[in-house]
């Protein structure tokens, strides 16, 4: 099962159902773990939504919910009742039936929206076991009992797709490798789950909500052993081998690739064994080893070894899960970097259906984000290699695009407002469905990056708006950087550039909301260095003048490219 470790989404504070007895474990699942809930079977009131919403007495809208779950059992039910007396019914009688069901949620869903636009609506389908008593072929004869419920539990998906913020809770998905009829009560007419069986329905819609909550940390590092982690035996003593199950693991891994996780390998083995283990990897695992982006092969502790990575790549300990299979190494991690996630190496072929490794958005700049990173090693390599850092700075030939962004360019935006922590002035986190007004508008400016050892991509974005009550004033909705971009100066270029073409076009004053934290303090310090100051002393309101802008660092050509000439409110 995949677990969520201290995670339980807000959306779930406040939980109404609208449901027969079916839901009441489900509800009373919710309970145990911190909702409060109100089930209208339970307290006398309809079970079916339209019923519900409609009646002028109903308590939902008082309760004022944060989630509502409607079951459909009761809208199919008196029919499956009857189609119990024949086995099977006409094809014409099945698909009404499912559209009939289909039409009340759709009202149903519409009415919730018109009062509570945003709430987020979980869809339960009927819980149908299957019984060889129906016949194994009874769909040939018409819609059996089980097909209906299928019909209908494929109309439900529909609905998902059509509305937004649609959660379809499925519980044969939910009970798959669980025993699923042990879980569910044997009812000719449908059944509901036990109280086993409600955790797990649970749980997945935890996992559902959890893939798209921006709220929940991302891996942003696989750290993985070798020996009898991706392949079984030792390289050390000739031994590797490579079975199924491990092909499974290297398969995952080429898939966390591919989504922009960086894989990086940690194992307590000769330093000179590393060509060995990539030319496994090479024959091995098609190609693995173009994916892996650092090695650490030697006899230092793995936490040593984890904490040099970090500092390599940049990013925090607290973005990276460790797979290893040994408990000690494991034990090991959790107690001096605790930080860490730490995962058995059976978990790495079923990861990839964890939430924490799927990230919000799939752009093609995560799918070269291994490829980025490698090339930031042979930036290192040449910095390492020149005494003086502005010579480096010069040699590199730095090129900085600042554009307006693009349709194409938003999912990229999401992606980096989500996934960025050190240099991240608001934290507020934008969407993507928040930030396509203001790209409308072109109010949302990012920068390329080029250097002569390769492309960085989009990795500066800002959101401005001009003040609603000052015409001379500028609002900074948000500010971001990629951290692959420390020590080059690009910050302070963007931000100059920028505030210098707001000044050119009668901006004189920017503000922005500052969200400070321990992590964003490398941000804090070029927001003050750039001129920003709090409002008060106590203030989150930062602000600048757009005049007081120095000369941006000169080893960086900067281009401007199709930037409004004004804030276009």
């Amino acid at each position: 099962m995949v677990h969520l470790k201290k995670y339980y989404p807000r959306a779930l504070e406040r939980v109404y159902i609208i449901g027969s007895c079916d839901a009441q474990y489900l509800g009373d699942e919710l309970a145990n773990q911190g909702s409060v809930v109100f089930h209208t079977f339970m307290h006398q009131r309809p079970v079916t939504p339209l019923k519900e919403l409609t009646d002028p007495e109903s308590p939902l809208w008082s309760f004022a919910p944060t989630t509502v779950l409607i079951s459909v059992r009761e809208l199919l039910r008196p029919t499956l009742r009857e189609m119990m007396q024949t086995s099977a019914v006409d094809q014409n009688w099945g698909s009404k039936l499912v559209t009939l069901m289909r039409t009340e949620l759709e009202q149903a869903i519409l009415l919730l929206r018109q009062r509570l636009p945003n709430i987020p609506i979980v869809l339960l389908p009927h819980i149908q076991p299957w019984f060889r008593k129906h016949g194994a072929v009874a769909y040939q004869k018409g819609l059996s009992v089980e097909v209906i419920s299928l019909e209908s539990k494929v109309a439900l998906y529909h609905l998902a797709q059509q509305f937004s913020s649609i959660y379809l809770v499925d519980p044969h998905a939910a009970f798959f490798q669980h025993a699923e009829n042990a879980l569910i009560r044997h009812e000719p007419l449908g059944g509901h789950p036990e109280r086993s069986g409600a955790h797990l329905l649970l749980n997945e819609l935890k996992i559902q909500m959890a893939s798209v909550d921006t709220s929940l940390d991302r891996f942003k590092v696989v750290a993985i052993d070798l020996d009898d982690t991706l392949w079984r035996g030792s390289i050390h003593d000739g031994t590797a081998t490579f079975d199924l199950q491990f092909l499974m693991r290297a398969r995952a891994l080429h898939q966390l690739a591919h989504r922009g996780l960086l894989i990086v390998v940690v194992s307590k083995n000769e330093p000179t064994r590393k060509d060995e283990a990539r030319k496994l990897l090479q024959d091995w695992c098609e190609g693995l080893d173009k994916k892996i982006v650092s090695y650490r092969l030697n006899w230092k502790t793995k936490a040593e070894n984890l904490i040099d990575i970090s500092s390599e790549l940049e990013i925090g300990l607290d973005s990276f899960a460790f797979f290893d299979d040994s408990q000690r190494e494991r034990n090991s991690i959790s107690f001096a970097l605790p930080e860490v996630s730490v995962f058995d190496a059976i978990d790495l072929a079923t990861c990839i259906s964890f939430p924490q490794f799927q990230p919000l958005y799939e752009t093609q700049s995560s799918k070269e984000r291994p490829q980025q990173y490698l090339e930031q090693s042979y930036r290192k390599t040449a910095q390492a290699q020149t005494k003086l850092h502005i010579d480096f700075l010069h040699d590199s030939k730095i090129k900085l695009l600042i554009r307006s962004a693009e349709k194409s360019d938003l999912a990229r935006v999401a992606e980096l407002l989500s996934r960025t922590n050190q240099l991240n002035s608001t934290l507020k986190r934008m969407s993507l469905s928040d930030l396509l007004p203001y790209q409308e508008r072109q109010l949302i400016i990012v920068g390329e990056l080029y250097d002569r050892f390769g492309d960085f991509g989009v990795v500066a974005v800002a959101v401005f708006q001009r003040d609603p009550e000052h015409a001379d004033m500028a609002n900074l909705l948000e500010l971001a950087f990629s951290c692959r971009i420390l020590e080059l100066g690009v910050e302070e270029t963007f931000i100059k550039k920028y505030l210098n073409h707001l000044n050119q076009h009668g901006i004189t004053f920017c503000n922005i909301e500052v969200n400070e934290t321990e992590r964003n303090q490398r941000m804090i310090a070029n927001l003050k260095s750039l001129g920003f100051t709090p409002k008060q002393e106590t203030d989150q309101i930062w602000i600048a003048s757009t005049s007081s802008c120095s000369s941006p660092s000169a080893w960086i050509s900067v281009i401007l490219k199709d930037l409004a000439p004004i804030l276009n409110n």
